[in-house]
């Protein structure tokens, strides 16, 4: 069956035709992330070669659109790992209440005591994406997570039904390792590779002393990076903000409340599933976006994403704004004012790759980002 016919079979309401073309808009997004090192200061001596200064964009402007309408689901579908994509009408995990989507607590007979997803029809590849989420007060346990790189085809198609299909879970649990750490799928990946405290599974920058690593989603808890930072989540019932910077295969970065968390790169799966030779496996560029439901309640809000052009890391849907020294306008000395630093029409080739002052620039198929 053609998967335009499960998506008609399991999903309620329209989706736009643009969704499935685009899922191929960026297929040569691929590329390899050579090395990573401290951005400097712009120089204020530049701003007189600089465009004129217009005001700083707004966020309809900045690049920056809603995956979460903050009305209804559509353009999302519902998988269970213990049923496969259920009609979005039955299933009961994902409502949408207050202009939130919220997963209520589990209750008999519904589709709240299984562990699910809420996914993207469309597939993303380079990008930025972010949202708040939020946990109940009064329950034991908090687990939940967002989810990319989700293999739709294998999902809508019921490839995959009983496990989580292929895809990278950024964890939220709530545990001083675990918040915004990377999960591949059990068995399914992709691999991912980074750099670790020596003899650990946990995150440190190589400049720090972290040495290579992969993961591997056939080994058990050998699939998990955790972080070695300190754990920047809110006290519980807070609203914690959470951002991944997604650059198809090459490069993740991980953000939990501003603090960097985790960085991977080279996502890889295998050829076929029994094919476990390192050198025959393939890049892993793109995917469905989501969030789960692991039975406990939890509300998302600010569900966005910021697409971007491969390796140029322009907003595709931003509108030019002028410049200081190939910033976006708005800050002294160079720098922006504001969170939105992402390439803005026709700029340079430039992108905030961290929270203001602590930018780090990287090479990108052998070509560096400017300082």
């Amino acid at each position: 069956m053609r998967l335009s016919s499960f998506i008609s079979i399991f999903i309620s309401g329209s989706v736009a035709a643009g969704n499935a073309a685009a899922t191929s808009a960026s297929a040569q997004a691929s590329a390899s992330v050579m090395s990573a090192t401290k951005d400097s200061a712009a120089s204020a001596s530049g701003t007189a070669a600089s465009a004129a200064i217009t005001a700083p964009p707004t966020k309809e402007d900045s690049g920056w659109v809603p995956l979460f309408n903050g009305t209804n689901l559509d353009g999302f579908y519902a998988y269970f790992e213990k049923n496969g994509v259920v009609d979005m009408a039955k299933q009961d995990a994902f409502t949408v209440e207050g202009g939130m989507i919220h997963v209520p607590k589990a209750h008999a007979g519904g589709y709240t005591q299984m562990e699910g997803h809420l996914i993207t029809i469309k597939e993303y590849s380079w990008y930025r994406v972010r949202l708040d989420y939020r946990y109940s007060t009064d329950q034991s346990s908090q687990n939940a997570g967002l989810v990319f790189h989700i293999d739709n085809p294998a999902a809508l198609q019921g490839r995959t039904v009983a496990q989580r299909p292929r895809s990278i879970e950024i964890n939220m649990r709530r545990a001083e390792s675990s918040p915004w750490t990377l999960w591949s799928a059990n068995g399914q990946g992709p691999y991912l590779t980074s750099t670790v405290k020596p003899g650990t599974q946990l995150f440190l920058p190589k400049d720090q002393g972290g040495e290579e690593w992969t993961n591997n989603p056939w080994g058990g808890d050998k699939r998990v990076l955790y972080s070695s930072f300190a754990n920047p989540e809110k006290p519980m019932g807070e609203w914690n903000h959470g951002e991944a910077y997604v650059y198809g295969d090459s490069l993740g970065r991980f953000f939990l409340n501003g603090a960097l968390r985790t960085e991977a790169w080279n996502f890889r799966v295998r050829k076929d599933s029994i094919d476990a030779n390192p050198a025959n496996r393939i890049p892993c560029d793109r995917g469905g976006i989501g969030v789960q439901s692991e039975i406990q309640e939890i509300w998302y809000r600010n569900f966005e994403i910021m697409e971007l052009e491969p390796h140029t890391l322009r907003a595709l849907h931003a509108k030019p704004v002028g410049l200081i020294a190939g910033h976006p306008a708005g800050g002294a000395a160079g720098k922006p004012a504001g969170e939105t630093r992402a390439i803005h029409g026709r700029a340079a080739n430039r992108v905030l790759l961290g929270k203001p002052g602590e930018e780090k620039a990287f090479t990108l198929q052998g070509r560096k980002v400017p300082d």
